[in-house]
């Protein structure tokens, strides 16, 4: 998936504009009914409190970045393999308002999964559930850390589908949401967010680029999906790197 996939870490400066984030997360219209998003309120406060901020040091003492993890149990947090492989020195921050050190047990880029152990015995652990039972347009959420917006952010859309890339949906996904839980309205959580993908997957890398039609651009929310890795194959790491 080299190419294809954009990472939502906090890290670097910052290039999207805030207008983008309000229209996202502020807008005057919702497409949502007031009955959802007070599910997704209720679901997604319940799901603040297994969710951490991750930071570090980048390897070379070049500054901190960080993104989002989770607590799945006994200790172990999921997060980005992309959010881990540089940095040192890793922290949570809990809900809670604890900061606890976190060691990488073992990360990958392929699927982009990362496990941390550490001592967060308050913390609750999320509930999980099944990517394959989800149907079209059934509605999402996630919880993260995108930094133009605040911590703990719960952002809301819908399933799209299955594919080969991983889940796609159209949650809101910015930067800081890498490593952010995926869950459905009743809490269950069904993968793991890494990033965007564009909705139009027919190009390749090796395409000669082409300048864009006569438009000029207010938001670009609707040129990609967000992508989660499922969580049968986050469980499934999981397994063999803890057993």
């Amino acid at each position: 998936m080299t190419g294809v996939l954009a990472g939502c870490t906090n890290e670097g400066a910052e290039n999207e504009s805030s207008d983008e984030h309000h229209h996202h997360y502020h807008s005057g219209e919702s497409r949502f009914t007031d009955e959802e998003r007070s599910r997704a309120l209720t679901t997604g406060k319940r799901l603040r409190e297994s969710v951490a901020v991750l930071s570090g040091q980048r390897r070379g003492g070049n500054g901190t970045a960080g993104g989002t993890a989770w607590h799945i149990g006994d200790g172990y947090f999921v997060t980005n393999g992309h959010v881990v492989r540089h940095l040192d020195g890793i922290e949570l921050h809990t809900l809670d308002d604890r900061t606890v050190a976190a060691d990488v047990v073992e990360s990958a880029m392929d699927p982009d999964v990362a496990v941390l152990e550490t001592d967060a015995p308050s913390v609750p652990a999320v509930t999980t559930g099944d990517e394959s039972t989800l149907e079209s347009e059934q509605l999402v959420l996630h919880v993260g850390h995108p930094s133009l917006v605040g911590e703990w952010v719960i952002s809301m859309g819908r399933f799209v589908e299955n594919s080969p890339f991983g889940v796609l949906t159209d949650v809101p996904s910015k930067r800081g949401y890498s490593g952010a839980p995926l869950a459905t309205l009743e809490g269950d959580v069904v993968g793991l967010t890494t990033g965007s993908i564009p909705r139009d997957r027919s190009g390749s890398p090796s395409d000669d680029p082409e300048p864009d039609g006569d438009t000029v651009h207010e938001n670009l929310s609707g040129h990609t999906y967000a992508h989660h890795v499922p969580i049968s194959t986050v469980e499934s790491r999981l397994d063999e790197w803890t057993r």
